[in-house]
């Protein structure tokens, strides 16, 4: 990861659900990155901080375990 820059992580072994935004795309504090879903509860995932999107390392029905990188924002 590049200096300055903050992983959103999975918080707990998942499925990606939905995908709320792509690599170049600017967020504020507090805006949705994407939702994950376990055992038919869909939690979603918040920007910790304003930037820019550097990468989603994720698509829609991965299975993710808990610190699995999921998106980059510098």
């Amino acid at each position: 990861m590049p200096p300055g820059a903050a992983a959103v992580e999975a918080p707990f072994t998942a499925a990606v659900w939905r995908l709320d935004v792509k690599a170049g795309d600017r967020v504020r504090a507090g805006d949705p990155l994407l939702a994950v879903e376990a055992m038919k509860m869909e939690t979603v995932l918040a920007a910790p901080r304003d930037g820019e999107v550097l990468a989603v390392a994720a698509a829609v029905g991965d299975q993710v375990q808990p610190g699995t990188p999921l998106v980059v924002i510098v």
